[in-house]
């Protein structure tokens, strides 16, 4: 869901390394810092900034729609990405991204989300769906009972309850169901909308749905992937 809101205008930027990380790594025909700032490539060959790419991690050129829709589907949501890499990929960028849009997975709110000056937005999903969404990224974990389904069933149905409180008696935080988003390829327009209006951010509709079909591409490719795994470790 954060990448549907990143698409929006308000966040056009780059990320640039710090100076010290980028003389590390800077090769022999690399431009001088303060044009890599300013984006200023005159007499640096596609080949130079092909290298450039590769070496700087933390480079990433987020400042119009063509840019981020190339970036979530190259490094965001490539097409190896799948169950037992997710979370390796999520942590790639996720701490780079909160900056911009922070999102938390965790059944304890607190935190940024008692600020009244921050609009907060609470997910709610029927947890059975949660527990069928997030296990296959998870088995391995022993932490936040992904290894007991009726406990983290419970605390999904716990989390639920909380959200919905916490938005009676907090202006500032809402809750929106995202079920639709585990049930079809095709982003619930009515859904984005509340979504983007919320925040007061650009609607996005058609790019944000070309993510979200990537996205739940990759999701039910790691369902049936996990499952021929296990099919064959187990095979008899």
């Amino acid at each position: 869901m954060r990448w549907m809101l990143l698409l929006s205008d308000e966040y056009n930027f780059n990320f640039k390394v710090p100076e010290d990380e980028y003389l590390q790594v800077k090769g022999e025909s690399w431009p001088r810092y303060d044009d890599y700032i300013y984006n200023n490539y005159n007499g640096i060959s596609d080949s130079i900034r092909y290298e450039m790419q590769g070496r700087l991690s933390n480079d990433i050129e987020f400042d119009n729609i063509k840019n981020k829709l190339k970036f979530i589907e190259e490094s965001v949501y490539p097409i190896t990405r799948t169950w037992h890499n997710w979370i390796e990929v999520e942590y790639k960028y996720r701490f780079a991204f909160d900056q911009l849009i922070e999102a938390k997975h965790t059944p304890h709110i607190g935190g940024t989300f008692d600020n009244p000056n921050n609009k907060t937005l609470l997910l709610v999903l029927e947890p059975k769906t949660a527990y069928k969404a997030i296990v296959k990224y998870s088995i391995f974990k022993t932490t936040n009972n992904f290894n007991k389904p009726n406990e983290f069933i419970q605390t999904s149905i716990e989390y639920n309850e909380e959200c919905l409180q916490l938005a009676k008696s907090n202006s500032h935080i809402k809750t929106m169901p995202c079920d639709s988003l585990f049930s079809s390829d095709i982003l619930d327009r009515t859904w984005y909308e509340e979504l983007v209006t919320y925040f007061g951010l650009t609607n996005r509709y058609e790019d944000a749905s070309y993510i979200h079909k990537i996205w739940y591409s990759l999701t039910k490719n790691a369902e049936r992937e996990i499952v021929e795994f296990f099919n064959e470790l187990y095979k008899q």
